[in-house]
Order: C-alpha cells, then sequence, then structure tokens
C-alpha cells in the first residue's frame, strides 16, 4: 500500500511539474489588444467628462468620470482619464493612486498598463519624487515594446 502511495505522489508530482506543449501555452500576450465593449452610459458620461474639460470646466469633468466609475469601477481607462484630470486639478496624489488601480484592472493590456504609468510619472514628478517617476517612466516605455 505504502508502494502505490509513494507511486501516485511521484506521478502526481511528474504531472504537476510538466510544461505545456508546444503550441499548447499561454498565448494571450501574442494576441491583439481588443477593446472592451462599453456601456453607453459610460461613453456618454467620458464624452461630457472631455467636453467639460476643453471647456475649463475641471470639477464638472471630474463629477462626470466619477458618475462613470460608479457605473463601471473597474475600467482602467476611465481610472487614467480621472487621474489625468486630478493632475490638472493640482491633486497628484489621488492621480497616482488611481492609476495605481488602472494598472491593477489594466492587467492583460499593455497599451492601458503603460498609459497608467504615464500618469503615475506625471503625478511622482509633481509631488517632487524624480526617481519614482523616472522608473515609472522606464515601466510605461517598456510596456510599449512588448
Amino acid at each position: 500500500m505504502m508502494r502505490i502511495l509513494l507511486l501516485l505522489f511521484f506521478c502526481f508530482t511528474l504531472v504537476a511539474c510538466a510544461s505545456p506543449r508546444a503550441g499548447q501555452g499561454d498565448t494571450r500576450r501574442d494576441e491583439p489588444e481588443v477593446p472592451a465593449v462599453q456601456n453607453p452610459a459610460v461613453v456618454a458620461l467620458q464624452q461630457e467628462a472631455e467636453r467639460q474639460r476643453q471647456a475649463g470646466n475641471l470639477a464638472h469633468a471630474a463629477s462626470a468620470l466619477e458618475r462613470a466609475l460608479r457605473i463601471s469601477p473597474r475600467d482602467p481607462v476611465l481610472r487614467v482619464q480621472l487621474g489625468r484630470l486630478r493632475i490638472e486639478q493640482g491633486n497628484p496624489f489621488q492621480a497616482k493612486e488611481l492609476a495605481r488601480m488602472g494598472v491593477v484592472y489594466a492587467e492583460g493590456q499593455p497599451l492601458v498598463e503603460a498609459e497608467a504609468w504615464d500618469v503615475i510619472a506625471d503625478a511622482e514628478r509633481a509631488i517632487g519624487n524624480q526617481v519614482e517617476a523616472t522608473l515609472a517612466d522606464q515601466e510605461a516605455t517598456r510596456l510599449r515594446g512588448q
């Protein structure tokens, strides 16, 4: 009985350590990014936010993006857009936090991740953290190179 258990343990260990055969690996990085279909209300709020931003009404623009985030809280693009707006409003700390969450939610979307890292870099520069800004710039560049 002990031999059978030992043999089973050995077999399961080998199976767990096996790598996928050629062509069966994770190919998600090779696939082109396909933008997710957005809720029409979110799209309308993004457009309203951009109109308000261009008119200089940053508070109204932020309000529109915050409403969009309540509808679609895991949307990394919304977080990046609101982060950029927060920098324009002079709130780099909030911009950095929004962009960090954007990085988390943009997993598998390197271009969106790169945009979030750009916001982090701009926020760090606004705060006065040049070293962190440089590191964030490097991460954005790395992601764009994929």
